[in-house]
């Protein structure tokens, strides 16, 4: 009986990622996100390193996304992220992806020009999590990477923001 638990146990969905050992923090976001940027490097080549021109004071706005999945460089999409900051100082997102609209949302927190947020979505039959961190490079673009629940290869995006919102 406990072979069989321990063995559902381990098959589980889980309600969030475990690729670090402990969560995300102010302590260790840079450090998390540099790691993100080697692992990217090292399963797609290398790319320019991303260092922030200026600091960010607000990140408030609609951005345009244009990304890739963790698996191909060619495996692109596009689409439109919002970002708000709530009331208890947390940061909403809200993704709006391809041809389909496949809508994405999470929450998060911002430190000095890092932007992490631990996102989920569903498609008919599953329901998905994930965790992304961005680096405003500026006021108007930052670049970021991502990994999802399960599968730890690491996936991109650049966003440009298109307005500040209303």
């Amino acid at each position: 009986m406990r072979l069989l638990n321990w063995i559902k146990e381990i098959f589980k969905p889980q309600s969030s990622i475990n690729y670090w050992e402990q969560a995300i923090s102010e302590e260790n976001i840079e450090e998390r996100f540099h790691e993100l940027y080697n692992a990217y490097c090292s399963l797609h080549g290398k790319i320019a390193a991303v260092i922030p021109q200026q600091k960010i004071t607000s990140i408030e706005g609609n951005y345009a996304v244009n990304g890739h999945n963790t698996w191909a460089t060619d495996s692109t999409y596009n689409g439109n992220l919002n970002l708000s900051l709530l009331n208890d100082g947390q940061w909403f997102s809200k993704w709006d992806l391809g041809i389909s609209g496949q809508i994405q949302s999470g929450k998060g927190f911002l430190y000095h020009n890092f932007l992490n947020i631990q996102f989920n979505y569903r498609d008919e039959e599953n329901q998905y999590c994930g965790e992304v961190i961005y680096c405003f490079i500026n006021d108007k673009k930052a670049i970021g990477f991502w990994i999802e629940e399960g599968i730890y290869e690491v996936g991109y995006e650049e966003l440009n923001l298109k307005n500040k919102g209303f």
